[in-house]
């Protein structure tokens, strides 16, 4: 196929752009409340583009990018054969950032993002808030009396918590009961139970002294510093692709986000900047309504101004981006070429862009691609043949799914528990995404192929051994005297030789 048609008819017809959000949702079953304020839910749609005879810059004739932005507002659609100019990118950079003195274990990436400074930070504020709090009734609360944490308390209670993502039980109190029926020795080993839950209810990370600023104050220390802990320790490789993910949220709270197509419709949302070769996260940005920390640009709406604000460390720099039809637009597209980024996306209906269908319509558009068509393993059952699609959906397919991939590895084995206070959730939630970061890390300096679930499980053992009070922590490890609860049940056994048989075998009745 030398030649297909890459826009609608000639004719000028209005370009419209649509806002609706198609999210993903994790698969959570929740029932948190809190007492914040009513929900808040602002959506600005982006601006509608109208054609005239004025033109765009024909992108496949340029050799390089203008280096200051054209201002255009109208769009006229040709039919022929689009060429792509790619950028340069240098991909021999990309990965983990060289880092001096990084050991072999899972702690020592994981210690990357939660380091001692920001350890001591959260204990320092979680002291403080215990004592704005205290009281005569409150001294004497889970049986004992309250005295300072620290660091390496924190670092116990954090694995912890992770720990109780793997073994998921009820109730919290559970997990340090002694019932030989529920009984899990190990939590009882890592942390006491009264103590937890001490450290659990005090948990703070910012001074309620200090003037208040933002929905997300009591929470901004922390993602600062992650944000800046992303970036710093990792450079991209070339593909980037841009996703929402859904932190499942039922309480009151000004920002959360109303889903009513999904089955868990309530919840925190999310904007996600991931690398598609690594699945690590480089940047996020929590959506709070129309305070939402982004650089607005008038012209590109509130869903342009979120990818040029993710973007922004890696524009010039050849690039690629993926993103869903809620981001795509042509003036988006045109504005990260004038960026030196190029861009492939789904686009909604409305908007007009390279046409293809399969099983049903897919609309798309591409700065990055031309109009090859490739076969696919999969055959039509109609004619028995191989099936053909565009390039630049096959290119998409294969790029677009890293952050749900992130979203489905963190549900397996995630920490986040049932809770009151959305802001102490939402801090396990950014405990999960740094383990994660710290496996794609470690993956790309190791050669053991380890599992996330298995990475996590070593992470704790390591926590436990460097900051716990026991010398050497054993997870799974079965006790030497036998539990009441595995009595009178029944278990393999050997099976002897006989005379006539060395290979002897159970005969089954």
């Amino acid at each position: 196929m030398s030649k297909t048609t890459i826009s609608s008819d000639e004719d000028n017809s209005e370009v419209v752009a649509d806002s609706d959000s198609d999210l993903e949702s994790e698969v959570f079953t929740d029932s948190d409340y809190s007492t914040s304020d009513p929900d808040d839910s602002t959506s600005d749609p982006d601006d509608s583009i109208t054609h005239s005879n004025d033109s765009i810059p024909d992108l496949g004739e340029k050799e390089e990018p203008p280096s200051k932005k054209k201002k255009t507002e109208f769009f006229n659609w040709k039919h022929g054969i689009f060429v792509p100019k790619t950028f340069y990118f240098d991909n021999s950079n990309g990965g983990i950032r060289s880092i001096s003195r990084l050991g072999n274990d899972p702690i020592d990436y994981f210690e990357l993002f939660f380091d001692k400074e920001i350890m001591e930070y959260i204990a320092e504020e979680t002291n403080r808030y215990q004592k704005q709090n205290s009281s005569p009734s409150s001294e004497k609360s889970h049986k004992g009396k309250w005295y300072a944490t620290n660091f390496q308390e924190i670092y116990v209670f954090i694995a912890t918590t992770m720990l109780m993502g793997v073994v998921q039980k009820n109730r919290l109190k559970d997990y340090g009961s002694t019932d030989p029926i529920i009984t899990t020795p190990i939590f009882r080993e890592l942390f006491p139970r009264d103590r937890y839950l001490s450290i659990l209810r005090m948990l703070h990370f910012v001074n309620n002294d200090e003037k208040k600023t933002g929905k997300l104050y009591k929470m901004l220390p922390i993602i600062r510093h992650m944000q800046v802990k992303f970036q710093q320790f990792f450079k991209p490789f070339q593909k980037l692709c841009i996703d929402e993910s859904i932190l499942p949220w039922k309480g009151n709270l000004s920002f959360r986000q109303y889903i009513p197509s999904k089955r868990h419709r309530f919840g925190i949302k999310l904007f996600i900047l991931c690398d598609c070769e690594t699945n690590y996260i480089l940047d996020f940005i929590i959506y709070t309504g129309a305070d939402t920390e982004i650089e607005r640009i008038d012209d590109l709406g509130v869903s342009g101004s979120i990818v040029m604000t993710l973007l922004k460390p890696y524009l010039q720099k050849g690039h690629v981006l993926y993103t869903d039809n809620w981001y795509t637009s042509p003036k988006l597209f045109l504005e990260l070429y004038y960026q030196g980024t190029g861009a492939v996306g789904t686009v909604k209906k409305k908007r007009k862009t390279l046409k293809w269908m399969d099983k049903r319509e897919v609309y798309m558009l591409s700065t990055v691609h031309d109009s090859q068509m490739i076969t696919i393993d999969r055959l039509d059952h109609k004619t028995g043949s191989k099936i053909m699609k565009p390039i630049c959906v096959q290119d998409y397919n294969e790029n677009m799914g890293a952050i749900d991939l992130v979203d489905m590895q963190s549900s397996f084995t995630e920490c986040i528990r049932k809770m009151l206070k959305w802001y102490k959730k939402f801090f396990f939630h950014i405990v999960d995404m740094a383990s994660i970061n710290a496996f794609y890390l470690y993956k790309t300096q190791n050669l053991k192929n380890l599992q996330l679930k298995e990475f996590r499980l070593q992470l704790i053992k390591n926590i436990g051994s460097k900051y716990g009070d026991q010398k050497q922590l054993s997870l799974g490890r079965l006790p030497t005297d036998p539990q009441l609860r595995l009595s009178a049940r029944h278990f393999p056994s050997l099976v002897v030789s006989t005379a006539s048989k060395v290979a002897a075998q159970r005969r089954c009745y």
